[in-house]
């Protein structure tokens, strides 16, 4: 049955970055006269309460509709499947970042389960509801109270600044730089730690996350230093960036660490994308797609990257969004490759930018998904 009303959506969700680039489509959708915004209530219980397996959720009802956004990176928290299940009863369609849908095979939930995109920064735009200030999104402590001030004081500040519209850029160049800018991670992971994000886990469970997610961090920290020296010693002042600073990349690599001016505040970094560069990216945690992927898709540059892992919805692939390395002889030579091409280079931001206002705007992933849960309703269409 073919519904024409206006859908009211009641909304629920974790206050996390990567919501506020789905809220912000929904807010630009009601904008657009596609839909309403109804109750829209920050929840940070959705591990506590067990309705999921973790927290980086967004609900939205519209009638008797339930869709989910899970912006969790990979598949750390699918710890149970049968428990998964359940949990999908009653969810009309979930959109999954960083998907993988052989996940999925068997599961009596398998048909609901699509692949999501969303940028996993601040991103703000007029009439947000991530951005209204709640005094429930602080602890009732000082160090809250603190927090709640600060933001009050500096909440234009932050507005303008994380405008998802700074991002987006159309121009291309003749001769173009590198940029890897990325940071490494503390690489133990303690057993209390697991505990207490998953403490529906035994011992010998937590025990074994533990040693697993350690494991991953330290070969992403591993790689990462290995992509950063690889490209200072081939490339030199051609390359923008580096490894960012901390107190683990201050113990293993002093010398990656970078200080370069060109992207030591958020202006100026949106400034340099929007220069003439080309993005590398390595995997970030759980191997997910890396973190300035969303910044790169909206500046319309091109791409070298890991190979991807996980499934992204619309129009997007190897070859032709973005050139794969696996080995470091092998990002040089997509680095070479680029570098001494300029017309492929501008070709790939012309399709990245392209997918950007397909796929990847806050209001058109988020209307992409509305199409895809809501069939029926006209107005999507």
């Amino acid at each position: 049955m073919i519904n024409s009303n206006i859908p009211i959506c009641d909304i629920r969700y974790c206050h996390r970055p990567p919501a506020s680039w789905i809220l912000a489509g929904f807010a630009l959708l009601e904008q657009e006269g596609l839909l309403r915004l109804g109750k829209i209530k920050c929840y940070n219980n959705f591990l506590k309460d067990s309705l999921y397996q973790h927290n980086n959720i967004i609900e939205v009802r519209i009638d008797d509709k339930l869709i989910v956004f899970d912006y969790e990176n990979g598949y750390q928290s699918f710890l149970d499947r049968n428990l998964f299940d359940q949990q999908m009863e009653n969810v009309t369609a979930l959109f999954k970042s960083n998907c993988d849908p052989q996940k999925y095979i068997g599961l009596k939930c398998q048909d609901k389960i699509h692949p999501f995109v969303a940028g996993t920064f601040n991103a703000t735009c007029p009439g947000n509801p991530y951005d209204k200030i709640f005094s429930d999104h602080y602890e009732l402590n000082r160090d809250g109270l603190i927090k709640f001030i600060y933001k009050i004081k500096h909440h234009q500040e932050y507005i303008k600044s994380n405008d998802y519209r700074n991002t987006e850029n159309v121009n291309h160049f003749d001769s173009y730089n590198l940029l890897f800018w990325t940071r490494l991670n503390e690489e133990t992971v303690t057993v209390d730690e697991i505990n207490k994000s998953y403490p529906f886990l035994d011992y010998e469970q937590a025990t074994k996350l533990a040693k697993e997610c350690s494991e991953m961090l330290r070969d992403i920290n591993l790689r990462r230093i290995e992509i950063c020296s690889t490209l200072k010693k081939e490339y030199g002042d051609r390359l923008i960036g580096g490894i960012d600073k901390g107190s683990y990349a201050e113990r293993v690599c002093p010398e990656l660490i970078t200080t370069d001016e060109r992207i030591t505040t958020r202006k100026r970094y949106l400034e340099t994308m929007h220069s003439n560069i080309i993005g590398i990216i390595s995997s970030g945690h759980q191997y997910c797609i890396g973190a300035r992927f969303g910044e790169l898709i909206s500046s319309g540059r091109a791409i070298i990257s890991d190979p991807f892992r996980y499934v992204l919805p619309g129009n997007f692939g190897e070859g032709r969004n973005y050139l794969s390395f696996i080995s470091s002889d092998e990002l040089c030579e997509k680095a070479e490759l680029l570098l001494s091409n300029s017309s492929m280079v501008n070709e790939m931001e012309v399709l990245n930018s392209r997918y950007y206002h397909d796929s990847f705007k806050p209001n058109k992933c988020v209307l992409n998904a509305l199409k895809e849960a809501l069939p029926d309703y006209e107005i999507f269409k």
